[in-house]
C-alpha cells in the first residue's frame, strides 16, 4: 500500500530537507552531503582575533586609579573610625531597656 501524502522534514539547525534536528549530527543523515567540494587554502590580509591579544596595554593608568581610590578608601575608613569613637563616646553607658506595652 502507497502512502498518499509524503512528509519532507526540515532540518531547524541546517535549512535542509531530509532529516530533522534530532538527526542533524549523525553521519547518515540525508541531506548532509550537500558539500563535496575541496577547500583550498587562500591567503588573506587580515589579521587574526588573536593577534589583537598579542600587543601589550599600557595599564598605568589603570594603576594609578587604583591607588587613588584606595587611598580615598583609607581616607573614609580612618573618618568612619573616628565617627564611631565620638558617638561611643558620647553615649550614655548605663542601658536603659524600652518601655514595655
Amino acid at each position: 500500500m502507497k502512502r498518499k501524502c509524503q512528509v519532507v522534514m526540515t532540518c531547524s539547525e541546517c535549512g535542509l530537507q531530509g532529516h530533522n534536528k534530532r538527526y542533524h549530527l549523525r553521519p547518515g543523515a540525508p541531506g548532509n552531503d550537500w558539500f563535496d567540494a575541496q577547500l583550498d587554502p587562500m591567503e588573506s590580509d587580515m589579521q587574526s582575533p588573536l593577534d589583537s591579544r598579542k600587543k601589550e596595554i599600557d595599564i598605568s593608568p589603570m594603576v594609578e586609579d587604583l591607588e587613588r581610590l584606595n587611598a580615598e578608601e583609607a581616607a573614609i575608613t580612618r573618618a568612619a573610625r573616628v565617627h564611631a569613637k565620638s558617638q561611643i563616646n558620647t553615649r550614655s553607658s548605663r542601658f536603659v531597656p524600652p518601655r514595655a506595652r
